[in-house]
């Protein structure tokens, strides 16, 4: 829900909360400008429940005016509190693009950990260009942000009743 989310940049009219709207139309968008020393933009989500296992995150392409600003590589980071600016990424996710939904070709783990925070921050944009900083040409935008849990063959057993 848009109450689960924040982001440290937003084009006004296209704020944060029009990634989780169900309407692919509407997209989120970073700051069209900005300096070059801003930090590279970011969505966090904050979970009520924490994720404790296998996640992704894809996302629906926002197509107006060309699909090149979509992200094609993100650095994915799990918190089981707040990031801070020695914050590693668990890794680095490239997407791969098919009827307008990007899937990632790698999931991240908790590793034992139940996160509550995760971040997602776009590296490359699909047109090839690195995104460094939140100034000027750097920005990005998506239609839908998706957070999808991974559950392994016991989880699944569990809720059907089966033993």
């Amino acid at each position: 829900t848009a109450s689960m989310l924040s982001a440290n940049s937003m084009q006004p009219g296209h704020e944060v909360g029009a990634a989780v709207d169900g309407d692919k139309n509407s997209y989120f968008q970073t700051k069209s400008n900005g300096s070059s020393s801003d930090p590279r933009p970011y969505i966090d989500i904050t979970l009520e429940n924490g994720i404790n296992g296998t996640f992704y995150i894809g996302f629906d392409e926002y197509k107006g005016g060309g699909n090149d600003r979509n992200p094609k590589k993100a650095n994915i980071y799990g918190s089981t509190d707040v990031f801070t600016a020695s914050s590693k990424p668990l890794n680095q996710v490239t997407y791969r693009s098919a009827n307008s939904v990007s899937e990632p070709l790698s999931y991240s783990k908790t590793n034992g950990a139940t996160f509550t925070h995760i971040r997602f921050e776009p590296t490359q944009r699909k047109n090839g260009s690195n995104i460094n900083n939140g100034g000027g040409s750097s920005y990005w935008y998506l239609a839908e942000l998706h957070l999808y849990v991974h559950h392994d063959e016991a989880w699944k057993k569990e809720q059907l009743g089966i033993h």
